[in-house]
């Protein structure tokens, strides 16, 4: 009786022990997915921005996604668009990307700028994954934030 017991014993703390690894290699690899995703498209709205900063509108214009393009066919037009309605992406003071929030499977980046008068704004990107598996930006909705700073 204590063979059997200590046998049932050991099979259960190894089938434990199995099941924890098989947790956490699974989350690890859940979490480097996660990172990675995150990683990618916070680096085309960051090449957009300093492009941005820089006055690059070739660069700039080229982390639209096509939608965005069919809208603004040029660069020049896509700049006259960001210059009159979204001038607070050009050189903010201070980006602190905050957190990914998913929509119906589309990520949506929230971003915090002070922009160069000290105003404090919100800016949610709205990415999408091209066919190549690049990410591009679909959109951009930019709110002022009134009262504390963010």
């Amino acid at each position: 009786m204590d063979i059997q017991l200590t046998a049932n014993k050991s099979v259960a703390q190894i089938t434990l022990v199995l099941v924890l690894l098989f947790g956490l290699f699974t989350g690890t690899s859940a979490n480097k997915d996660k990172l990675d995703f995150e990683t990618d498209i916070r680096s085309v709205i960051e090449v957009q921005l300093k492009a941005f900063a820089r006055g690059d509108a070739s660069t700039a214009y080229a982390q639209a996604a096509p939608s965005i393009r069919a809208k603004f066919p040029t660069d020049e037009i896509f700049m006259m668009m960001v210059r009159s309605g979204y001038a607070a992406l050009i050189d903010p003071r201070r980006v602190n990307f905050m957190e990914i929030i998913m929509d119906q499977n589309t990520p949506i980046y929230q971003v915090s700028l002070e922009s160069r008068d000290g105003q404090q704004w919100m800016a949610f990107y709205r990415m999408s994954k091209q066919p190549e598996g690049n990410w591009l930006i679909e959109g951009c909705v930019l709110t002022r934030i009134t009262g504390q700073s963010v």
